[in-house]
Formats: C-alpha cells, sequence, structure tokens
C-alpha cells in the first residue's frame, strides 16, 4: 500500500472516534437550539462507514441513512475540488456518479427506492445548477444527454 492508501484506510477507521469527539464538542450548541440528540443520529452520520451499526433500527432511519450516503457520494461524483483532492480523479461525469451508486446498492448499502429518488431529481434538474457549480463549469453535453436519458426512463415507468 502506498502512502495515500494507508492515510484512507486510516480516515475510515478512526472516523467514528473523531465524530464522537466532535459531537462532544457541539452538543451543547445542540441543546441550545432545542435540538434534542438521539443515540440514531450518530448511527445515521456512520452508516457508510459502518452499515452494521444500524442491524435492527428502524426502517425510516435505515433510509435516512441510505439518503444521506446517496446524496453525499453523488456529491462526491459532481465535485471537482474532492474529485482531485480525495479521488485523483480530473473530471465528472454523471455516469460514473450513477455507477458507484449501482455498487452501493449491490453491496446493499443504498436501495433501489433511494437511487430511484435521486434520478427523478436528476432527470428533472433539481440537481443541475448544485452540479455545475461544484464542479466550476456548465454541465457537459454527456451529462445533459445522461439527464435526457434518465428523464425517459423515468416517464416509461
Amino acid at each position: 500500500m502506498d502512502g495515500w492508501a494507508t492515510e484512507q484506510v486510516e480516515m475510515r477507521l478512526g472516523y467514528a472516534r473523531r465524530l464522537t469527539r466532535q459531537l462532544r464538542k457541539i452538543r451543547p450548541t445542540l441543546t441550545g437550539l432545542g435540538v434534542q440528540w438521539k443515540p440514531w443520529m450518530g448511527r445515521v452520520m456512520l452508516f457508510y462507514y459502518y452499515p452494521e451499526k444500524l442491524r435492527g433500527a428502524a426502517r425510516w432511519v435505515r433510509q435516512l441513512a441510505e439518503i444521506l450516503v446517496a446524496c453525499e457520494q453523488f456529491e462526491a461524483y459532481n465535485n471537482r475540488r474532492r474529485g482531485r483532492d480525495y479521488y485523483t480523479r480530473n473530471r465528472e461525469q454523471l455516469k460514473e456518479a450513477f455507477a458507484y451508486l449501482g455498487q452501493l446498492r449491490a453491496e446493499r448499502i443504498v436501495s433501489d427506492r433511494v437511487i430511484k429518488a435521486i434520478k427523478v431529481l436528476v432527470s428533472g434538474g433539481a440537481f443541475s445548477p448544485l452540479m455545475a457549480e461544484a464542479r466550476g463549469q456548465a454541465l457537459s453535453r454527456q451529462d445533459l444527454a445522461y439527464i435526457r436519458k434518465l428523464g425517459r426512463e423515468a416517464a416509461c415507468r
């Protein structure tokens, strides 16, 4: 393993500890804002790295975690700076973003229902301005064609 791979493993293994430290710092602020912290909230935040922590959780908690993971990963695949810094990627493609969401579906981390909801939102243009901003440029012709394809697929269902 090279240095980058080692750093990624350490980051993922230490995520729960770092989250616990940060939550300890911000809980008083959350309480002051009237937010009542519940244990499921932390488990939802840890779901991507530790999906086993939601075994036996209420269906809506699991689905909320799936939505968080799917949206965060979708954003990561559309963010130019994150792509360059974390994923050694030099361009963003919508097709690749959905391919990765498909991998998460195959791993049973994200459900078909959550991916379908994201596809409907993307095909309706809800994320287009955000994707363009995250990329620092307008969407490519290929991505616009992919969005139209998603729209046709959604219309057929």
